[in-house]
């Protein structure tokens, strides 16, 4: 069977068209040839949010930007994008703009909520937009600038009405300034000071020194300290100075008896007719024992043979 030109013509023509509808489908970003939801959402501001930019969720690319137009009634942006159809976004979630790079690139980025249900074929999601890099920057610097537009502004304040004349003393204070330090400095250094301070610094070491070599005699003398004074309060000290006084205190009773005659010793100290007898019968004593040595038989009787020699002795 043989085709004629004008069939010819007319496949070719139908088949230009589906490349062309393909294509431009391709273009703005819709797979016809694969399942997938469309979802909306509107905007105030989509900061140069183009057709075709990428939609991702949790880092990952499930869609693209399909048509963007302007709501008069609204007075916003309607953005459409087409996403996998094997994604299931939960209902409320937020449709982000934000920024893929430093460059500026757009993309939708999907930010789920808490929600179990799936939102639906066709759904309006809730729309935002991030802050741009060049709108963080402003912020930044904007109240920078003011600050240093208020501060000029106060510089020219002190330089107007004779604040010259002023800036040019302060300098002139600082020079003499300058060369007062510079003076002292120089005296400094002729009376010699620095040595001084060098001899003071050596003697510091020199004492820290000691007490570090003599680390373990100090911590043996205020260990034993420490024994020492537990060992008093260990011995009751309070305890033995109450009897201490008590006995002061006897001693003193005795003494006042003493001085005032009474008792053995008393009338020893006392009285001189006592001493005196006692005197006395020390010195009879010694005589008699004086006597007893040089004559001994006036006093002791001994004989070997008994009564003859005492009848002898009394004849005699």
């Amino acid at each position: 069977m043989k085709i004629s030109d004008e069939s010819k013509i007319g496949i070719f023509a139908v088949f230009t068209l589906v490349i062309l509808i393909l294509g431009f489908n391709l273009l703005k970003g819709k797979d016809i040839l694969r399942a997938s939801r469309t979802y909306y959402a509107y905007y105030d501001n989509i900061n140069g949010l183009q057709e075709s930019n990428p939609v991702v969720y949790k880092g990952y690319r499930i869609g693209k930007v399909y048509d963007i137009e302007v709501d008069e009634e609204k007075n916003m942006i309607k953005v459409a994008f087409v996403v996998k159809s094997d994604v299931h976004i939960p209902a409320n979630s937020v449709a982000k703009i934000t920024d893929l790079d430093i460059l500026g690139a757009k993309a939708v980025e999907i930010i789920p909520s808490n929600e179990k249900t799936a939102a639906k074929h066709r759904d309006f999601l809730k729309g935002e937009t991030a802050i741009t890099l060049s709108q963080a920057v402003d912020n930044v610097v904007n109240p920078v600038v003011e600050k240093l537009n208020k501060s000029l502004s106060e510089l020219n304040k002190v330089l107007e009405n004779k604040g010259t004349e002023n800036l040019e003393a302060i300098i002139e204070n600082l020079k003499k300034t300058t060369e007062n330090l510079t003076q002292s400095t120089d005296k400094f250094n002729n009376y010699r000071s620095i040595e001084r301070l060098n001899e003071i610094l050596k003697n510091i070491s020199s004492i820290s020194r000691t007490l570090k070599d003599n680390n373990d005699e100090i911590n043996h003398f205020i260990q034993n300290m420490s024994a020492i004074s537990d060992t008093v309060e260990a011995a009751h000290l309070g305890e033995v100075i109450a009897q201490s006084r008590q006995t002061i205190e006897k001693v003193n009773s005795i003494s006042e008896k003493i001085n005032k005659g009474e008792g053995t010793v008393g009338m020893l100290v006392n009285n001189d007719s006592l001493y005196i007898n006692l005197e006395n019968a020390s010195k009879n004593l010694n005589l008699l024992l004086e006597d007893i040595q040089k004559n001994p038989s006036h006093y002791v009787h001994f004989s070997v043979f008994g009564k003859k020699d005492k009848e002898k002795d009394k004849k005699k």
